[in-house]
């Protein structure tokens, strides 16, 4: 009886194991033979050798590769049927080979490509029909768990189960990414086994008695190596690629070495302990299994990680490659290009074009439809019948060829609905969904007819009632200890059912450049270790990992391995800590999470930081475009997975327990990025976190004593996060800078020890709108920073000696263009949406060549367009309207607050200890954020700022910077809510803006005082290290990045502008209310300055953007006590300046460029009057005040220097893009009051009128272009410009007395706005004229006009300045000649910066003008008068006329020509012989003649007509002068200096010669660089002057005297680099006396050509050095020839002469 019925169960067993045997290696080996797998085991003995693996085993993977040789060796399965007690169970796996190499280097066959697709259709199919088994399952009622008979008789079959696998080798290789340096990627494993043992853990047999089951699990030399330019296995015959796999099998006792290893062998074992009957005893736990790792080394180098990143691209390539693989030619690409053409044709033909077209076809269509009814007639066949016919059977294997996977489950579905319908009764699972692969019979499922297919496939207790009788059952349960009617026990909840352990020694992981070269980061983990613990009673689970020592090492440098990290926590305790629990013991949570770490001390090494930089940086850019679509594409499918797992979660409301703990860790930077004893140290301290659940045992929210609202605070899960001592401290050598981190405050601190509280809430309830869903509050009491200039200083010079990583070549933007260019392509195509299908055919992955036909059963008479349209609407998904209106519910997702009290930082100065010089304290800064469904808010505020000046000579600091200390109000408050525009409320709540800024600005005091404002500057200057060069070298690549990165994002903002015109895509109003400034110094106040209301706005909208600004008030008060004039600036009107810009973006694309009333943009500027008393003593105060920091201005020349190279490319760019830019200005300019002093009245007013600005555009016509030139015409008018004298009354007003005529200014600027290309008008040319200019004086006006430059502007002057001494003071002992030089070499930056300004204003081509300038007065009249018999008069009278220049300026020269044409003075007072006014002075009136002429030519040496249009000739000046004629009439002379002799009394004038000489030595003469060019034929400067006549006549009331005449007067100086030549001669001079009654009429004339001629020649350093004692060497040569001069003595002429010089003595 026992030997029948262990037969009995041999028989169960083998249907077991061959079953297994059949699944297990059916799919993956090809000759497996299943009748002689059953007669081995049978007879106890299953040997299997030498199974050949399947070309597709790899599909289940999903990637493209394919198995090119793989081979089992042998496979034995010995069961002792009759002996299973007694006896072991052994299972030996000896020998897996697999080759695998890239799908694209096997060739294409159709048929068995078919035949693999169609079988990884059928395992689909199987897929889906057990997942949806299960989810049927899932809505019955789960019944009392069992302790079954299967987990007692697999525990039976374990006892003595032995499995032993040895010599594993997968292998992959890849010639195609990179044929000149092949890969080879593999995996070995050297043994793994499974033993039975005793308690002792030594290997046997248990004997029947043996209760506890011990096993022993071994694993031995697992390891994974990564072969970069390898030999390839794949090119040679089978037999030999097995070998060489089997050869390179990594074991104990061989060990290959032609294999890098990125996973060196790995070692482990593990010990297994069963306890069946632990759960009646309760004294060990069931399962006990403890896993051992003795150490994993993980090891890689540069070139390994290269080849990642290449077969990662590689990859993505092949899986694109998929599609077309059936028509890739297998002829190499070079003399084939035909067929490689064809192939691209031919593949981009099948996949995209013919297919979506075929699939619209009418013929496809219908016979797409009656396939899917033929298929769901034949399937419900099968459902309700017992036996198929062949036919049928037939049927269905070729409609699931032609069919895909959704439209086969989709008809399987409908057929199954309508067999329940129908009433008819559907077979089981068992009888017929064995090979049709369907699930809806399982659920209704009766047991069939008994076949000899089907016994294989019955459960187990069928097969045991079928083939035992009940003795025999009841000995066979007895045996393993099964018991039908037992049920599990009620297990304690503290009872520990299944432990699990692990342990893992040491890890090690390194990075190298090249094998057995340095390590350049090593890291080294100790002592991990991980436990799990099951409480079955509790239904509890506890997961603890601990970490015991973690330490980082760097790349070897100075004999030395620097330590990157390492732990300098205590022994108490490990390093890092995990526990997780659910359910656990002692807490009312259902979960908890503990972590804790030790502190871990972090050491900055620059050469291993810039060295992993290097290691990780490539010089390729990455192309995973479609392994990135598909990624996300299964996020999106996690995400929405873990949502709905996270509602589950809230809705169960489960309370999570979380208690994080770290300790406080720093990271140390040394100076020059070594660590080293001697090195200065930045030390980093991170602070303790705490992180801690807040329960709410204390009350419960159902209690009836809560309010709503302290319900809703309850309705929360809490958690409080505090951040301890985070701190920052600078060391130098020899500080003990770890007892000072452990103080409060020391000399080390930069950062004093601070605090930070936050508290996370997230509410249970998910929508709710009472509820935001997340709260964040927290509260940072303190932030104290001091600073001494000591510190400051090292830290820069810290930060500046660490070598930071090199910017790599080549960049990402590759990467994102590529993708940005791939999301642009996914545009959704209605037509190409399958009817029934959310999937677009759009896809280029090998499934969506699967789905020939994606269409689903629709009625006959639905017709195409409508099916159509449903695809349409049908490739979205659709919402319910419940939905659809909680998504527009307005739901708080955050609510954020957070407050930092105070901030404090404080700048010291050391000298002997540290003395405080500023100190910066904010108060109450704080900002509260809501974060809805459609709209974000955020308001930030600030309460109170202060600046402090602490070097002053009483305890009472100097308040620079002061608020007023108004309760409940802000200093500052800003606004800001983003809006989504597919809100319900978009246009009624937020005006349809999408984005608002809202800045509120109160009142703010400023205190200008000269000591404390040069003393910081000072400071600042010597602690802050000014390196110009770098930062200029940084702004080019930064310039040359945005360039690159602009080009792609020109694109971007084009395409919005078409859409959602009425929607405000951002506005922003800033408003202040005023601001105070108080200008001082140590002995007086200066001036006070008021601002008050500016507001400003703007507007961003698809086609427009318009900004504004306005400024109401402004007023500069003269707070001198003895001034009568207090307001130094006012404004008179309503406000100073309104401005609005409105800018239209591509308003002239397209058509519209030839409408000149279409421009870019428009501005509006309306400046009001502004009312300036000129007080020359008030404006000398103010200079004398900004004086003291000229030295600031010259620290300031670098950064100048930069802005001027930013500008300058900015104006280029801005002249390339021809902007149109429609302008309307008024201004009306400011009215000047010059007072004749501080405590007078009299003043004279300047009245500088209104001026409007108004342009238009115009079109260049005639010229042939595709794109005509567009022109900007600008008129520039200055109206009623009036100079008056006025006396300054409050009570009365006082009529303005004018003396210049009110004048009108008209300029026109021409700019060609295609300058680029156009060369044929100007860049800009400018023309201008003003037709007369009267100028009425009289003896006031010049008396007031004297007083006011002798008085006003002598106020500033009488005084010394009150901060003199502080400027004396401030001056310091003469700069370092390296500081000279500094200076110098940064102003010489300065100045090439702003030649490289002209340059690049400056047109590209050579003789184009880029500016020209055109501007003439007609005619200047100048009207003295004076008051005779008290009725004003005139006197003299000065005549200009036509006045004006010329201006060319071009690339490479500028030239200028000044002209005046006529010059004349009348004195009206006398009268010549024709009864009119005399003419003093008078100029030729030949017509077209100039009566002076200049001319300036300026050269740039660089130009390439230097030295043949301009003789190499720097600046050239030449000056003509025609004739003049002057009338020395004694009466009108006398007359004319007693004049002024009234308007200037002499006494000032002595003063004026007394106070000179003092100004003058005040003055400081700074010595002038002189720049020496070595080219000597190069001509720095050529003057010349040309003078053709002067006549004058010297006379009296009544006679003439004398008449001089000057004719032929030359004059010129050259300079060159080493000398300067000087030449001067005169013609002729004729004195001739004209008295009526002399007969020698010549007195004085010239004999021969010339009076005189000079020329003087210096030579630069002709006689230094060895010269000196050469003689012939001279410094200089004088010549001059002196003609003869005839004079005629004639006494009476002489004494008439000498007379008439008298009358002025």
């Amino acid at each position: 009886l026992g030997r029948r019925c262990w037969s009995g169960s041999g028989m169960v067993f083998e249907a077991l194991v061959a079953e297994l045997l059949n699944r297990g290696l059916g799919d993956y080996v090809e000759n497996l033979d299943k009748s002689q797998l059953k007669l081995g085991i049978w007879g106890g003995n299953v040997v299997l050798g030498n199974l050949k693996v399947k070309e597709n085993a790899l599909n289940d993977l999903d990637v493209p590769f394919k198995v090119k040789a793989g081979q089992i060796e042998k496979l034995t399965l010995k069961i002792p049927w009759k002996n299973l007690y007694s006896e072991a169970v052994v299972a030996t796996l000896d020998g897996l080979n697999l080759l695998v190499v890239p799908e694209g280097s096997i060739q294409y066959d159709a048929e068995k490509e078919e035949k693999q697709r169609q079988e990884s259709k059928q395992k689909e199919l199987l897929r889906i029909e057990d997942a949806l088994q299960k989810a049927a399952k899932k809505d019955k009622p789960k019944e009392e768990k069992k302790d079954s008979f299967t987990e007692k008789l697999a525990t039976q079959i374990i006892k003595n189960l032995q499995i032993k696998i040895t010599s594993i080798h997968v292998r992959y290789e890849d010639a195609i990414t990179d044929p000149s340096r092949p890969i080879s990627v593999g995996v070995t494993l050297g043994e793994l086994s499974l033993q039975t043992a005793d308690e002792n853990w030594t290997p046997c047999i248990l004997s029947d008695t043996a209760k506890i089951i011990y096993k022993l699990v071994r694993l031995d030399c697992l390891c994974a190596y990564w072969n970069v330019n390898s030999s390839l296995f794949c090119q040679n015959p089978r037999e030999q690629i097995l070998a060489q796999l089997k050869e390179g099998t990594a074991s104990s006792a061989h060990e290959p070495k032609n294999h890098d290893y990125i996973f060196k062998p790995i070692l482990a074992s593990a010990r297994l302990c069963i306890n069946p009957y632990a759960e009646t005893e309760l004294n060990s736990p069931k399962i006990d299994l403890n896993m051992e790792v003795q150490s994993i080394d993980i090891e890689m180098t540069k070139p390994q990680y290269l080849s990642v990143i290449d077969l990662l691209e590689s990859v993505d390539y092949m899986v694109r490659n998929v599609p077309y693989r059936k028509y890739k030619p297998d002829v190499p690409l070079h003399e084939n290009a035909k067929k490689w053409w064809q192939y691209a044709i031919t593949g981009v033909l099948e996949v995209h074009v013919r297919r979506k077209y075929r699939m619209w076809s009418w013929g496809n269509i219908r016979s797409h439809r009656q396939n899917l009814k033929a298929y769901k007639v034949a399937y419900k066949s099968k459902l309700t019948q017992t036996k198929l016919s062949e036919e049928v059977l037939k049927q269905l294997q070729i409609l699931e060829k032609s069919l895909d996977i959704f439209n086969i489950t989709l008809a399987r579905q409908q057929a199954h609905v309508e067999v329940i319908r129908s009433g008819h009764k559907m077979l089981g699972k068992k009888g017929s969904e064995k090979q049709s692969g369907g699930w809806f019979s399982g659920l209704w499922g009766r047991k069939d007819s008994k076949k000899k297919g089907e016994e294989e496939d019955k459960s187990v207790p069928e097969s045991i009632n079928d083939l035992m009788t009940g003795e025999e059952k009841t000995k066979l349960y007895t045996a393993i200890g099964y018991s039908e009617s037992s049920h599990n026990l009620t297990l304690p909840k503290e009872y520990v059912a299944n432990v699990i352990s692990f342990k893992l020694v040491t890890t090690s992981i390194t990075i190298r450049e090249e094998p057995n070269v340095a390590e350049i980061l090593n890291v080294q983990m100790i002592d991990l270790s991980a436990s799990v613990f099951q409480r079955p009673g509790a239904q509890g689970l506890k997961v603890e990992a601990r970490l015991e020592h973690w330490y980082v090492t760097g790349l070897k440098q100075q004999n030395m391995v620097p330590s990157l990290m390492a732990s300098v926590g205590g022994t108490e305790s490990s390093l890092l800590s995990v526990r997780f629990e659910i359910n656990p013991e002692g807490s009312n949570a259902d979960q908890l999470l503990s972590v804790q770490s030790q502190a871990v001390e972090l050491i900055y090494d620059a050469q291993t930081i810039n060295s992993l930089v290097e290691f990780f940086q490539t010089d390729r850019g990455l192309d995973l475009e479609q392994l990135t679509s598909a990624t996300l594409l299964k996020l999106e499918e996690i995400k929405e997975k873990t949502a709905t797992g996270l509602s589950y979660v809230i809705e169960t409301r489960k309370t999570f327990d979380l208690r994080i703990n770290f300790k406080p860790s720093y990271l140390v930077v040394p100076q020059t990025g070594f660590y080293d004893v001697n090195s200065n140290l930045l030390i980093v301290d991170f602070g303790s976190l705490q992180l801690n659940s807040v329960s709410h045992n204390d009350q419960k929210a159902t209690s009836p004593g809560l309010s709503l609202e302290e319900i809703l605070e309850r309705a929360y899960e809490k958690f409080d996060v505090e951040l301890r001592s985070v701190q920052l401290l600078f060391s130098k050598p020899g500080q003990d800078w770890k007892s000072a981190q452990k103080q409060c405050s020391s000399s080390q601190h930069i950062l004093q020890p601070m605090d930070v509280k936050v508290q996370l809430s997230r509410a249970i309830v998910e929508k709710d709108t009472r509820m935001p869903k997340f709260k964040v509050s927290g509260e940072l009491p303190l932030l104290h920073v001091r600073m001494s200039d000591q510190k400051i200083k090292s830290v820069c010079e810290l930060v500046e000696s660490i070598p930071f990583p090199e910017r790599s070549s080549s960049s990402r933007s590759p990467i994102k263009t590529k993708m940005s260019l791939a999301k642009s392509r996914k545009v959704f195509d209605p037509h190409l949406v399958a009817v029934g299908s959310s999937v677009s055919l759009e896809a280029d992955d090998s499934s969506s060549l699967e789905s020939e036909d994606e269409f689903c059963d629709a009625k006959e008479n639905t017709d195409l367009p409508t099916k159509l349209t449903m695809a349409a609407g049908d490739a979205q998904p659709l919402q319910c309207p419940n939905d659809i209106e909680s998504l527009r519910e307005e739901l708080t997702a955050l609510q954020l607050k957070f407050v930092v009290k105070e901030v404090v930082v404080e700048v010291t100065r050391h000298e002997n200890q540290e003395k405080p010089l500023l100190i910066f304290s904010v108060s109450q800064l704080g900002t509260e954020v809501n974060i809805r469904t459609f709209d974000l808010t955020s308001t930030s505020y600030l309460k109170k700022i202060t600046l402090d000046y602490c070097e002053v000579s009483d305890d009472q600091n100097l308040h620079l910077i002061s608020c007023a200390d108004t309760p409940g109000s802000e200093l500052l408050k800003v606004e800001y809510i983003k809006a989504d525009k597919n809100g319900p409320h978009f246009k009624a709540n937020y005006n349809s803006t999408e984005q608002m800024l809202k800045v509120t600005f109160s009142s703010l005091d400023f205190l200008l005082h000269a000591k404390a404002l040069l003393s910081t500057i000072n400071f600042l200057m010597t602690v802050v290290p000014s390196d110009s060069t770098a930062s200029v070298d940084k702004d080019h690549e930064v310039k040359a990045q945005k360039q690159e990165q602009d080009k792609g994002v020109a694109t971007k903002t084009v395409l919005r502008s078409s859409r959602d015109t009425d929607v405000v895509a951002f506005k922003m109003f800033a408003m202040m209310d005023a601001f105070n400034v108080a200008v001082c110094d140590e002995k007086c106040s200066i001036a006070n300055i008021r601002v008050q209301g500016l507001d400003a706005s703007a507007s961003v909208q698809s086609k427009q953007m318009e900004v504004s600004a306005r400024l109401r008030d402004i007023v500069v008060t003269d707070v001198d006590s003895k001034t009568l004039h207090k307001k130094a600036v006012s404004i008179v009107g309503n406000e100073v300046f309104s401005f609005n810009i409105t800018l239209y973006p591509n308003a002239i694309d397209g058509e519209n460029y030839a409408d000149m009333s279409k421009v870019d943009g428009k501005v509006m500027l309306r400046v009001g009057c502004i009312q300036i008393i000129y007080l020359h003593k008030f404006v000398m105060s103010f200079l004398n005040f900004f004086d003291n920091f000229q030295t600031a201005k010259e620290a300031l020349s670098a950064a100048t220097a930069q802005a001027a190279e930013k500008a300058a490319s900015s104006v280029k760019d801005f002249a390339q893009k021809s902007f149109r830019l429609a302008m309307d200005i008024n201004l009306k300019a400011p009215v000047i009051i010059i007072p004749e002093s501080s405590i007078s009245m009299n003043a004279v007013v300047a009245d500088l009128g209104l001026i409007t600005v108004q342009n238009r555009f115009t079109l260049i016509p005639g010229e042939g272009f595709s794109v005509p030139p567009v022109m900007d015409i600008m008129d520039v008018r200055l109206t009623q410009l009036k100079l008056s004298r006025t006396v300054l009354q409050t009570s009365s007003p006082q009529l303005d007395i004018q003396m210049l005529q009110p004048i009108n200014l008209q300029l026109t600027m021409q700019r060609n706005l295609a300058a680029d290309w156009y060369l044929k008008i100007p860049n800009v040319e400018i023309k201008g004229h003003l037709k007369t200019m009267n100028i009425v004086l009289s003896e006031e006006d010049l008396t007031v006009l004297m007083k006011v430059f002798q008085q006003n502007l002598g106020e500033g002057s009488k005084e010394p300045s009150a901060t003199k001494t502080l400027k004396d003071n401030g001056k310091k002992k003469p700069r370092d000649p390296k500081e000279v030089a500094k200076s110098e070499k940064s102003v010489g930056n300065e100045s090439s910066a702003a030649s490289h300004l002209l340059e690049m204003m400056k047109g590209e081509p050579n003789e184009s003008v880029n500016v020209q300038l055109n501007f003439e007065i007609k005619e200047v009249v100048v009207e003295l008068t004076k008051q005779i018999n008290k009725q004003k008069r005139s006197f003299l009278t000065f005549h200009v006329m036509q006045l004006g220049t010329e201006t060319k300026v071009r690339k490479y020269d500028l030239s200028a020509t000044a002209y005046l044409k006529k010059i004349a003075l009348n004195c009206c007072e006398f009268t010549d012989s024709k009864n009119k006014p005399i003419n003093l002075i008078n100029s030729s009136d030949k017509p077209g003649a100039d009566l002076l002429k200049v001319q300036y030519i300026k050269a740039d040496r660089n130009g390439p007509h230097f030295k043949s249009a301009y003789e190499s000739t720097e600046q050239k000046l030449k000056v003509a002068f025609s004739s003049l004629d002057l009338i020395l009439h004694s009466q009108a002379l006398l007359s004319t200096m007693n004049f002024i002799a009234a308007v200037f009394p002499s006494s000032n004038i002595d003063k004026d010669r007394e106070s000179k000489p003092s100004t003058d030595l005040e003055k400081e003469t700074l010595p002038k660089a002189v720049s020496i060019d070595a080219a000597v034929d190069v001509f720095d400067l050529k003057f010349s002057v040309e003078l053709g006549a002067l006549n004058m006549v010297v006379c009296d009331e009544d006679f003439s005297i004398a008449d001089i005449k000057i004719q032929g007067m030359d004059a010129s100086v050259s300079v060159q680099s080493k000398q300067t030549e000087v030449f001067a001669r005169l013609k002729d001079i004729i004195v001739t006396d004209v008295g009526s009654k002399t007969i020698h009429e010549k007195i004085v004339s010239i004999i021969g050509d010339e009076v005189f001629s000079f020329k003087m020649v210096l030579c630069c350093n002709a006689t230094e050095g060895a010269d000196y004692l050469d003689m012939s060497k001279v410094d200089g040569e004088v010549t001059l020839q002196v003609g003869c001069i005839q004079l005629m003595y004639l006494h009476k002429f002489f004494m008439s002469l000498l007379n008439f010089f008298d009358n002025f003595q």
